[in-house]
């Protein structure tokens, strides 16, 4: 009787990129609206005292159908989060409080941009109560981001329509002085009328403001086309922002029909650094590649650096901590967990912030303090969606190293069908753990099948060795599986 005999040797290589699936986070839920009463829109900032202030939309009116939602804010200046209380007071059947931004200033007064029905609202509690709202703009006007400086001056930036056609919306920017709101700027007032939108400001240590947006006026094109969204910058580096248009720091030249750069979000390290992130979503006609990619950029040598952070991601906020280290609050989904990720080792490593069976962990908002994460988010299940806040008690990053736990070799024989289709196919599963013990997920792994031979137990010949063919890496959850195949001569 012939018997085959097949030896084989794997030799691969961890690349990186890989996410730890053990992080200790302490989540605590900051409100439970119960039946048909929901909260949503969830912000967090940090004062100097370290104080956290949360503010978020909900409804109480126990309606299924045209609720009303108002802004619910709570801090934990006594040590934990105070039971949220009610600060607008708008009435009436389907009004809605959302598109919120939050900022605090020196003394730790909140200041709070959102918008309802189609106007957007600004509203402090920096007289020692929150009073009444103060309308900022209104038609179709959509609040964009709120940052306070050195001097507790206000600076805002939000987008208009301003007509004729649907998609004529154009960047404001407008800031206080003494306390009163300046007339707005239009800060795409040279482009052509076409959507300029979501705004994000930053300030740096100097107080200069600084400004991201995404824009279908492509290269001044006078022609609307959706797929040719980009991200644009300025600043008012030297007094005042410059009556040039804003300038393009992204190009769809390279990408497929479909692919759309938009939703900046910006942040600015002590250092200086500009951080950016933003989404680009590939749609039809490349059905297969649906998804959003989220790229990251920072300007650390002068000039704007691309890399991609997430595959695919929805709901992202960014952070910076004070050693300049980006960290990225993002929702996966493929399985509607939430992750922060950061670039704490030089490349972006995961952490698994909340996943819960039959929920979706949505909209977060996070700030850095040092190492440690505060993330406030959006947890949409039954009966109604819950604000909840997490932080992850300081711990260590990963030194980007990672350890073998267990690998499992198989080996399998087709010899039917077509000759090209008959031979060997060897596949192995490896179990990956991070320096500090945690299992980790979706490591990007390469390798190759080294001297896969076949003899036989007969005194025949023994055919010459054959290289496996080799599918390099296979990104999966859990495990990483390596597969290769040699076929029959």
């Amino acid at each position: 009787m012939k018997k085959t005999i097949v030896s084989l040797c794997l030799s691969f290589f961890v690349l990186g990129g890989f996410l730890d699936i053990a992080a200790q986070w302490n989540t605590t839920t900051i409100a439970s609206a119960g039946k048909n009463q929901q909260s949503r829109n969830a912000q967090i900032a940090r004062d100097l005292s370290g104080t956290l202030h949360i503010v978020f939309s909900g409804d109480r009116t126990k309606k299924r159908l045209d609720a009303t939602y108002n802004l619910f804010y709570t801090n934990n200046f006594s040590g934990s989060f105070a039971t949220p209380v009610q600060i607008t007071s708008f009435g009436g059947n389907g009004i809605s409080t959302y598109g919120t931004k939050l900022a605090v200033d020196s003394n730790g007064a909140v200041h709070i941009l959102f918008e309802e029905s189609d106007s957007f609202y600004y509203l402090t509690n920096s007289g020692g109560s929150f009073g009444s709202p103060v309308q900022l703009a209104s038609g179709s006007a959509q609040a964009g981001d709120i940052a306070v400086d050195s001097n507790d001056e206000i600076h805002i930036a939000y987008s208009q329509w301003i007509g004729p056609a649907s998609n004529d919306f154009h960047i404001f920017y407008t800031t206080t002085t003494s306390g009163s709101f300046q007339p707005p700027i239009n800060l795409t007032a040279s482009f052509p009328t076409y959507s300029n939108q979501s705004p994000r400001i930053a300030l740096d240590a100097g107080d200069n403001v600084h400004l991201v947006m995404h824009s279908l006026a492509t290269g001044g094109e006078p022609v609307f086309d959706p797929d040719l969204a980009e991200i644009f910058y300025i600043n008012n580096i030297g007094g005042s922002f410059p009556s040039t248009t804003p300038t393009q720091i992204t190009s769809n030249s390279g990408n497929p029909d479909g692919a759309r750069q938009r939703n900046a979000r910006l942040a600015i390290d002590g250092m200086g650094v500009i951080h950016i992130i933003f989404g680009t979503s590939f749609y039809n006609p490349y059905p297969t590649t649906d998804h959003k990619e989220l790229t990251y950029m920072e300007n650390s040598t002068g000039v704007f650096i691309s890399t991609l952070a997430v595959y695919d991601v929805y709901d992202y906020e960014l952070a910076v901590n004070s050693a300049g280290n980006a960290f990225i609050a993002y929702r996966d989904p493929s399985n509607n967990d939430l992750y922060v990720t950061d670039n704490r080792t030089g490349t972006f490593v995961a952490d698994v912030v909340s996943s819960q069976s039959g929920t979706l962990e949505a909209d977060p908002d996070l700030v850095v303090d040092g190492e440690v994460v505060h993330i406030a988010w959006n947890r949409l299940a039954s009966p109604e969606p819950d604000v909840l806040y997490a932080y992850n008690q300081g711990r260590q990053p990963p030194t980007g190293e990672c350890f073998v736990e267990d690998i499992t070799m198989s080996l399998s024989y087709k010899g039917n069908g077509a000759p090209k289709n008959r031979g060997w196919t060897a596949s192995a599963t490896i179990s990956l753990r991070d320096d500090q013990g945690n299992q980790v997920e979706g490591a990007t792994v390469s390798g190759q099948w080294s001297g896969l031979t076949e003899d036989s137990d007969t005194g025949n010949r023994p055919r010459r060795d054959r290289l496996a063919r080799l599918r390099p890496y296979q990104r999966h959850r859990r495990h990483v599986y390596i597969h290769g195949r040699c076929r029959d001569p």
